[in-house]
């Protein structure tokens, strides 16, 4: 800065002002650092439960005003619990992260990607077009991949149920409690497959499993 370009005036204005901006700046970082802290999952360093809830707030009604769809997709770890007591809680914690970060390069770059509580995960899909059911089986895949990475075998796999807006619900606590149901008929089924409700997507139920 040349300083010889300004008057005295001009100077002691600017030097004033410099000494409130600053600090002020610096207050605003470290607000939305804190922020942004608060907003993601502790352990895993995705979105948590109270960003996930923002963002559908967000993104519903932005779909409905687009008149598209949006994915929803509730995924929970099956063999979890069995990780913890063979491998201890340490191990757990370095199963959620793997997966964490497995599901983050296998969904989209405008996915939203949330751990709500304990093993369970939340996926939001915005845009849907298509039928998902070929992205969602690689979910499972994460799992798979992190028990043979962290643990040295295949130890885990993943149920998970998929509700569409608006055809399952209009508001993020029926899409959530409909991918849910679905996620559970898949768990109690004993089976470690993706839902495959591809057909949700366009407006109808899905098919009953064999």
């Amino acid at each position: 800065l040349d300083r010889s370009a300004f008057s005295q005036d001009a100077l002691r204005i600017l030097e004033a002002a410099s000494a409130h901006i600053g600090p002020a700046v610096e207050g605003a970082l470290r607000f939305r650092e804190a922020e942004e802290t608060a907003a993601r999952d502790h352990l895993t360093g995705v979105a948590n439960a109270r960003a996930l809830a923002a963002y559908l707030d967000r993104e519903l009604p932005r779909a409905g005003r687009e008149q598209s769809r949006v994915g929803l997709v509730v995924c929970d770890l099956d063999g979890f619990k069995q990780v913890n007591d063979s491998f201890g809680h340490l191990t757990g914690d370095e199963v959620l992260r793997t997966v964490a970060t497995g599901l983050r390069k296998a969904c989209r770059g405008s996915d939203f990607v949330a751990r709500i509580g304990g093993d369970e995960f939340v996926i939001v899909l915005p845009g849907l077009r298509e039928d998902p059911s070929a992205q969602l089986a690689r979910l499972h895949d994460v799992a798979v991949e992190a028990g043979v990475a962290v643990c040295g075998e295949r130890c885990l796999s993943m149920s998970a149920g998929l509700a569409v807006y608006p055809d399952d619900g209009h508001d993020a606590e029926s899409l959530i409690a409909r991918a849910d149901q679905r996620m559970y008929q898949r768990k109690h089924g004993n089976r470690s497959k993706i839902e495959r409700a591809g057909t949700a997507a366009h407006g109808s139920e899905p098919a009953a499993d064999d």
